[in-house]
């Protein structure tokens, strides 16, 4: 790794193996690459190749991912993604498309929905009262943000509709 941070202490995945592979060609570290990659679905809740990393995570990595989905579907990731967390403390960090107001939007085909401030940290309310924790007891998760107008990061050419109150999303979601 780059910094010197040992990839045996990290894991990933991605809907197709292919674009881990992929991956590995981009980061040319087919050989050296110590962590576990595992193409699995997360939305499937009975796809058994993810519970490895059940109670295990630290740290969760969610870059560009909850934004390209209506808010039904980010629920599902959201419970999913509270399950791999290791202990209190642990952290979902990353960043995403969001707007000044919440909104479900089409672009092409697809229906997406972006978050504000506030519709972000309700979805955390509520996946750690529908997430149980090891002693059986609701999730709580401290929610930060911040809403950054950068037009450099705001997908020229994507027709993103209000694309003027569109703001690059950070957060940590971390377990409290």
């Amino acid at each position: 790794m780059a910094d010197g941070a040992d990839s045996a202490n990290l894991a990933g995945t991605d809907l197709q193996a292919d674009f881990l592979d992929l991956g590995y060609e981009l980061f040319l570290d087919r050989e050296t690459w110590k962590g576990e990659m595992v193409a699995a679905d997360l939305f499937d809740g009975d796809d058994g190749a993810l519970s490895g990393f059940d109670g295990k995570c630290d740290i969760v990595l969610a870059q560009s991912v909850f934004h390209l989905f209506q808010v039904e579907r980010q629920r599902v990731l959201a419970r999913r993604v509270a399950k791999f967390l290791s202990r209190k403390g642990a952290m979902v960090m990353g960043r995403q498309g969001g707007f000044t107001a919440a909104r479900e939007f089409s672009l092409g085909d697809k229906r997406l929905f972006w978050h504000d401030e506030g519709s972000w940290r309700r979805l955390w309310e509520e996946t750690g009262r529908e997430v149980k924790d090891e002693n059986g007891e609701e999730m709580r998760f401290e929610v930060q943000t911040w809403m950054v107008k950068d037009e450099s990061w705001f997908w020229k050419g994507c027709n993103v509709p209000d694309w003027q109150e569109g703001r690059v999303m950070y957060f940590t979601v971390k377990r409290l």
